[in-house]
């Protein structure tokens, strides 16, 4: 069984449970969904080391309100909300769910067909719709 981070503090929180949160070790989003198998629904934790890559994470769930459980564990693939809501939202999906290439910008660029310098605009764009 994986155990549950432990926040020190929530940053934020979405209407549906979701938290930002900072940790021991760093930072982390807690994912609320709803469970029929569990009274309170489950949380399913990403952790980060840097606030500002889990800040553009809580930011990408609260503009297209929520990833679908299936979608998120397929990583490789960009979920139709998030395609359908445009590149900033693209980028920011390829950024934190690129498996061995995360955080690789320039992965990102080549994927989209944009500048490197676009993809960090995109990142920027995505994280200010946020107030943290």
């Amino acid at each position: 069984m994986m155990e549950q981070i432990k926040p020190i503090d929530t940053l934020a929180e979405a209407s549906d449970g979701t938290e930002l949160v900072e940790t021991e070790s760093g930072f982390a989003v807690r994912e609320y969904y709803d469970d029929p198998d569990h009274d309170n629904g489950v949380f399913f934790d990403t952790e980060y080391d840097r606030r500002k890559d889990a800040v553009l994470h809580f930011a990408l769930w609260l503009k297209v309100d929520r990833f679908s459980r299936p979608e998120r564990s397929f990583s490789r693939f960009i979920p139709t909300k998030i395609a359908a809501d445009g590149k900033p939202a693209m980028a920011a999906w390829l950024y934190l769910n690129g498996g061995t290439n995360a955080g690789n910008r320039s992965v990102v660029a080549d994927t989209l067909d944009i500048s490197e310098h676009t993809v960090s605009r995109y990142l920027s764009s995505v994280r200010d719709e946020v107030a943290i």
